[in-house]
Protein backbone atom coordinates (compact mmCIF):
# COMPACT_ATOMS: atom_id res chain seq x y z
CA UNK A 1 0.00 0.00 0.00
CA UNK A 2 2.89 2.35 0.74
CA UNK A 3 4.29 1.94 -2.79
CA UNK A 4 0.94 2.84 -4.34
CA UNK A 5 0.73 6.05 -2.33
CA UNK A 6 4.24 7.01 -3.33
CA UNK A 7 3.43 6.57 -7.02
CA UNK A 8 0.30 8.66 -6.74
CA UNK A 9 2.29 11.38 -4.96
CA UNK A 10 4.96 11.46 -7.68
CA UNK A 11 2.41 11.51 -10.52
CA UNK A 12 0.58 14.37 -8.80
CA UNK A 13 3.82 16.30 -8.26
CA UNK A 14 4.90 15.89 -11.87
CA UNK A 15 1.48 16.96 -13.12
CA UNK A 16 1.56 20.04 -10.88
CA UNK A 17 5.00 21.02 -12.18
CA UNK A 18 4.00 20.56 -15.82
CA UNK A 19 1.11 22.99 -15.44
CA UNK A 20 2.70 25.57 -13.13
CA UNK A 21 2.12 29.20 -14.15
CA UNK A 22 5.80 30.20 -13.95
CA UNK A 23 5.86 31.49 -17.53
CA UNK A 24 2.20 32.48 -17.76
CA UNK A 25 1.12 35.48 -19.79
CA UNK A 26 -1.87 37.70 -19.19
CA UNK A 27 -4.49 38.28 -21.89
CA UNK A 28 -7.57 40.47 -21.66
CA UNK A 29 -10.73 39.52 -23.51
CA UNK A 30 -14.46 39.54 -23.40
CA UNK A 31 -17.36 37.41 -24.40
CA UNK A 32 -21.10 37.55 -24.65
CA UNK A 33 -23.71 34.84 -24.33
CA UNK A 34 -27.26 34.94 -25.64
CA UNK A 35 -29.74 32.74 -23.81
CA UNK A 36 -32.85 31.85 -25.77
CA UNK A 37 -36.21 30.61 -24.57
CA UNK A 38 -36.90 26.89 -24.90
CA UNK A 39 -38.67 25.91 -28.12
CA UNK A 40 -41.51 23.45 -28.56
CA UNK A 41 -42.57 21.55 -31.67
CA UNK A 42 -46.20 20.50 -31.92
CA UNK A 43 -47.63 18.21 -34.61
CA UNK A 44 -50.94 19.69 -35.77
CA UNK A 45 -51.88 17.30 -38.60
CA UNK A 46 -50.34 14.13 -40.08
CA UNK A 47 -48.98 13.63 -43.58
CA UNK A 48 -51.70 11.91 -45.64
CA UNK A 49 -50.98 10.84 -49.22
CA UNK A 50 -54.63 9.88 -49.68
CA UNK A 51 -55.75 6.58 -51.18
CA UNK A 52 -53.92 5.37 -54.26
CA UNK A 53 -53.98 2.00 -56.03
CA UNK A 54 -51.44 0.43 -58.34
CA UNK A 55 -52.41 -0.07 -61.97
CA UNK A 56 -50.49 -3.36 -61.96
CA UNK A 57 -47.70 -2.09 -64.20
CA UNK A 58 -45.07 -2.04 -61.44
CA UNK A 59 -44.17 0.17 -58.51
CA UNK A 60 -46.45 2.95 -57.32
CA UNK A 61 -44.99 6.43 -56.81
CA UNK A 62 -46.95 9.30 -55.19
CA UNK A 63 -45.54 12.86 -55.07
CA UNK A 64 -47.09 15.58 -52.91
CA UNK A 65 -46.46 19.21 -53.89
CA UNK A 66 -46.04 21.90 -51.22
CA UNK A 67 -49.70 22.89 -51.71
CA UNK A 68 -50.79 19.34 -50.75
CA UNK A 69 -51.84 18.21 -54.23
CA UNK A 70 -50.66 14.76 -55.35
CA UNK A 71 -49.55 13.23 -58.63
CA UNK A 72 -48.99 9.51 -59.20
CA UNK A 73 -47.08 7.16 -61.47
CA UNK A 74 -48.19 3.55 -61.88
CA UNK A 75 -51.62 4.22 -60.35
CA UNK A 76 -55.18 3.48 -61.39
CA UNK A 77 -56.42 5.56 -58.44
CA UNK A 78 -54.44 8.59 -57.25
CA UNK A 79 -54.85 10.68 -54.11
CA UNK A 80 -58.48 9.95 -53.24
CA UNK A 81 -59.87 10.65 -49.74
CA UNK A 82 -58.45 14.08 -48.95
CA UNK A 83 -54.64 13.96 -49.16
CA UNK A 84 -52.92 16.77 -47.23
CA UNK A 85 -49.57 17.94 -45.96
CA UNK A 86 -48.48 17.43 -42.38
CA UNK A 87 -48.53 20.64 -40.37
CA UNK A 88 -46.46 21.64 -37.36
CA UNK A 89 -46.05 24.66 -35.08
CA UNK A 90 -42.84 25.76 -33.39
CA UNK A 91 -43.10 28.18 -30.46
CA UNK A 92 -40.26 29.95 -28.73
CA UNK A 93 -38.45 33.26 -28.60
CA UNK A 94 -39.74 35.89 -31.07
CA UNK A 95 -37.67 36.28 -34.26
CA UNK A 96 -35.51 33.23 -33.45
CA UNK A 97 -33.93 31.53 -36.47
CA UNK A 98 -34.41 27.75 -36.69
CA UNK A 99 -33.38 24.92 -38.97
CA UNK A 100 -35.96 22.23 -39.71
CA UNK A 101 -34.47 18.94 -40.89
CA UNK A 102 -34.75 15.16 -40.96
CA UNK A 103 -32.15 12.47 -41.51
CA UNK A 104 -33.55 11.21 -44.84
CA UNK A 105 -35.91 8.66 -46.33
CA UNK A 106 -37.54 6.10 -44.05
CA UNK A 107 -39.51 2.88 -44.51
CA UNK A 108 -42.92 2.12 -43.05
CA UNK A 109 -44.17 -1.45 -42.87
CA UNK A 110 -47.32 -3.38 -42.10
CA UNK A 111 -46.38 -7.04 -41.95
CA UNK A 112 -44.67 -7.82 -45.26
CA UNK A 113 -46.09 -4.72 -46.99
CA UNK A 114 -43.59 -1.86 -47.13
CA UNK A 115 -43.43 1.67 -48.46
CA UNK A 116 -40.68 4.28 -48.46
CA UNK A 117 -41.40 7.90 -47.56
CA UNK A 118 -38.86 10.53 -48.55
CA UNK A 119 -37.93 13.69 -50.41
CA UNK A 120 -39.45 15.59 -47.49
CA UNK A 121 -39.88 19.34 -47.99
CA UNK A 122 -40.67 21.81 -45.20
CA UNK A 123 -42.41 24.98 -46.42
CA UNK A 124 -44.52 27.89 -45.18
CA UNK A 125 -44.44 31.59 -44.38
CA UNK A 126 -41.02 32.61 -43.03
CA UNK A 127 -39.60 29.25 -44.20
CA UNK A 128 -37.01 28.90 -46.97
CA UNK A 129 -36.32 25.49 -48.50
CA UNK A 130 -32.61 24.65 -48.61
CA UNK A 131 -32.96 21.12 -50.07
CA UNK A 132 -34.92 17.96 -49.52
CA UNK A 133 -34.93 17.33 -45.77
CA UNK A 134 -33.61 20.82 -44.79
CA UNK A 135 -35.31 24.23 -44.48
CA UNK A 136 -34.58 27.39 -42.51
CA UNK A 137 -37.22 29.43 -40.75
CA UNK A 138 -37.73 32.40 -38.46
CA UNK A 139 -40.29 32.58 -35.66
CA UNK A 140 -42.58 35.59 -36.00
CA UNK A 141 -42.87 38.55 -33.58
CA UNK A 142 -45.11 36.48 -31.27
CA UNK A 143 -42.63 33.55 -31.19
CA UNK A 144 -44.52 31.18 -33.49
CA UNK A 145 -43.76 29.45 -36.79
CA UNK A 146 -46.18 27.20 -38.64
CA UNK A 147 -44.92 25.00 -41.47
CA UNK A 148 -45.99 22.15 -43.75
CA UNK A 149 -44.21 18.90 -44.58
CA UNK A 150 -44.75 17.18 -47.94
CA UNK A 151 -42.85 14.48 -49.76
CA UNK A 152 -42.96 11.32 -51.83
CA UNK A 153 -44.19 7.76 -51.27
CA UNK A 154 -42.79 4.74 -53.09
CA UNK A 155 -44.40 1.29 -52.96
CA UNK A 156 -42.76 -1.68 -54.71
CA UNK A 157 -44.67 -3.76 -57.25
CA UNK A 158 -46.79 -6.55 -55.86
Amino acid sequence: MKILRTRIFWVGAVAAMAFSPANAASVNGGSTVGVIDPMTLQAVDTLNFGTSASDGSGALHVDMATDGSVTCQGASLCGANNPHAATFTITGQPNQAVQISTAGNFTVANGTDQATVGNLVFSGNNVSVVSYFVSNGVLDNSGSLGFRMTGSLWMPAG
